[in-house]
């Protein structure tokens, strides 16, 4: 009989599979796929010779990798460097990771360059706008009466005609 414990058990043994698999546990997806791939009982696929079983397996894997999309063939790519020439994988990664360092410092950089780029706009465009408010304040404090004087404000700062509204 199946009491709690035993599913519990079996149930963290399932996870640990999905989350830390060993060769077994590869294994027994592998077994699994060809289960489904050629409709073989399990028990049929668990006792046939494993070499068979895995060739098939990665056969179709690496077919299915090297005909695919985009993606896909960089994943081929990348496995079969992995498996055939691991030390020059490990080199190659090794450059991309000192490849992204320098990049990354880099935009470190240009962001900086870009905060005081911006810094110095906003600086001018302030006293612009600061200097133009400061004549509009003066210009309505020196009329005697509303809408006497025009304003005289540089062209940045005029509003264009929108034309006549609702003809």
């Amino acid at each position: 009989m199946i009491d709690d414990k035993l599913v519990r058990s079996l149930q963290i043994l399932a996870i640990k599979a999905a989350e830390d698999p060993d060769a077994e546990d590869y294994y027994e997806r592998i077994c699994r796929w060809y289960s489904r791939e050629f409709s073989t009982k399990l028990t049929e696929v668990r006792e046939a010779d494993p070499a068979h079983v895995m060739k098939v397996f990665y056969d179709d894997h690496f077919l299915s990798l090297k005909t695919g999309d985009e993606h896909a063939e960089r994943e081929y790519e990348k496995q079969k460097l992995m498996i055939i020439f691991p030390e020059e994988y490990k080199d190659s990664l090794k450059t991309d990771d000192d490849w992204v360092k320098k990049l990354e410092e880099e935009m470190t950089k240009e962001e900086g360059k870009m905060k005081k780029k911006t810094s110095k706009i906003i600086g001018k465009a302030y006293s612009k706008a600061s200097k133009a408010t400061k004549k509009v304040v003066e210009s309505i404090a020196s009329s005697d009466t509303k809408g006497e004087k025009e304003l005289n404000l540089s062209d940045e700062f005029k509003i264009p005609d929108s034309g006549s509204f609702g003809e």
